[in-house]
């Protein structure tokens, strides 16, 4: 079974915490937010990190997959790429 999971956080938040990492390169989160989460379409279930700790994060999609043993995610790319 796949899950596909989008992990995603706010822009402000991303900014952030590149720059206290002080190990990025400042506007890479900026430049590439559009371009990773193009096909949210597909995604079984979003985790917002911008105010949620890992721990909390890890438990709601372990609680999501314990709840949902159908992901449609995969299968929504797989009809998609049929069509092509």
């Amino acid at each position: 079974m796949v899950y596909f999971i989008g992990i995603v956080c706010s822009l402000e938040e991303l900014e952030k915490r590149e720059k206290q990492r002080g190990n990025r390169i400042l506007g890479l989160a900026r430049g590439h937010i559009d371009v990773i989460h193009k096909n949210k379409e597909y995604y079984d279930l979003v985790v917002d990190t911008t105010h949620c700790n890992a721990l909390t994060c890890a438990q709601n999609i372990l609680n999501f997959i314990e709840n949902n043993p159908d992901p449609i995610g995969f299968k929504k790319v797989q009809e998609d790429c049929e069509k092509i």
